[in-house]
C-alpha cells in the first residue's frame, strides 16, 4: 500500500511527506490526488481502505521499531565488549 508506506517514510523521504500536521486520511487523499493528476484511476480512500492503510502503516512502523531495537541492542553489546577490554 503506497499510502501507508509513504506515510511512515520511505528511504530518504520523511514521514508524512515532511508535514507533521497531516493526518493519515489527508495524506492518503493527497496520494490519490497525485495519482489522478498523473493519469491514474485512483479514488479517494473510503473507510474500509483507510482501515487497511492504517493497519499496513502500523505493521510497517512495528517492523521499523523492531529493527531499531535490534540495532540498539547491537550497539549496547559492542559497547560492553569495548568496556571489558
Amino acid at each position: 500500500m503506497l499510502s501507508a508506506h509513504a506515510f511512515v517514510g520511505v528511504r530518504a523521504m520523511p514521514a508524512k511527506g515532511g508535514d507533521e500536521k497531516l493526518t493519515l486520511q489527508e495524506f492518503s487523499r493527497a496520494v490519490a490526488w497525485m495519482a489522478r493528476e498523473s493519469g491514474g484511476d485512483w479514488q479517494d480512500p473510503d473507510a474500509a481502505m483507510m482501515h487497511r492503510i492504517s493497519l499496513e502503516a502500523e505493521k510497517r512502523l512495528d517492523a521499523d521499531i523492531r529493527a531499531k531495537q535490534k540495532l540498539k541492542a547491537e550497539l549496547h553489546r559492542q559497547d560492553q565488549r569495548r568496556q571489558a577490554r
